[in-house]
């Protein structure tokens, strides 16, 4: 029934004019909270003693600390750069991927690690495993409107002289649209909304890496961009069929993140 209304309301909301969020605290938290239904108790027991709390108490550390004008360099940590064999292309300092991969190896040796560098390994493959997931943070080679930012056209949902397009970031889209279009979830209830739609797929959902799971947002991706350029328009109901597919983008998240996490806390 959840779901239904959630559906039933995200088709009455996008009729109105309101103000967008970005990926934001409640979008990284809900991935946070589908992580946390489905991690181990080892990883739960030992996640929780680095952090001094839970994983969906510290879900965008990078951004906090560049709020405080800190680590400026890892601004550009979020994107994940494909190429156009639709492969992960690692070499680049500043790919989420490198730098999930960097800290991860840094969790596996923990026992050799200073604790200051644990805890901000972990928040950082916290932090870039939900960023990963998010389509407008996927650049692939031979895809032109994947590596730049730019604004689409949201329909109002309205006819004749009421008909109105609204510009709309291409990021912003992504990012959080449609989550904002739900005040009334919590992120433990969008959390519980996600495995409810996607837990039977779990399994399937976690297998492989970091890597194997760009080349897999990658997939989705390029039917997004099929369609997708500078100043498309988007219908209402073009909008409201594309929630699924942001909705099990933060599911791939959530799962992996809980995956990666029990593999490495084990």
């Amino acid at each position: 029934m959840k779901t239904t209304l959630k559906y039933i309301i995200v088709a009455c909301a996008l009729v109105v004019a309101s103000v967008a969020q970005a990926w934001n605290d409640k979008s990284s938290r809900s991935i946070a909270e589908l992580a946390a239904r489905h991690l181990t108790p080892a990883a739960k027991s030992q996640t929780e003693a680095i952090l001094g709390g839970s994983i969906t108490e510290n879900t965008q550390w990078l951004h906090s600390l560049r709020r405080e004008g800190k680590a400026q360099h890892t601004a550009k940590w979020h994107r994940v750069a494909v190429a156009r064999n639709l492969r992960s292309m690692t070499s680049n300092e500043n790919d989420a991927i490198v730098q999930i991969e960097r800290a991860t190896a840094v969790l596996r040796d923990r026992a050799n690690q200073s604790d200051s560098l644990v805890r901000a390994s972990l928040l950082t493959v916290i932090h870039l495993v939900s960023d990963m997931h998010d389509i407008s943070n996927i650049q692939i080679e031979g895809v032109p409107a994947s590596l730049h930012s730019f604004n689409i056209k949201l329909s109002n949902g309205k006819s004749g002289k009421a008909h109105r397009l609204t510009d709309y970031s291409w990021k912003r889209f992504w990012s959080g649209f449609w989550i904002g279009r739900h005040p009334g979830f919590s992120p433990a209830l969008y959390g519980e909304e996600l495995e409810i739609c996607h837990g039977k797929h779990k399994d399937m959902l976690s297998k492989g890496n970091p890597r194997i799971w760009a080349v897999d947002m990658a997939r989705q991706c390029i039917l997004v961009y099929r369609w997708a350029s500078p100043d498309c328009e988007l219908s209402l109901e073009a909008v409201n069929g594309l929630e699924p597919v942001q909705d099990l983008c933060l599911a791939r998240a959530g799962f992996r993140l809980a995956a990666l996490l029990n593999d490495i806390f084990k």
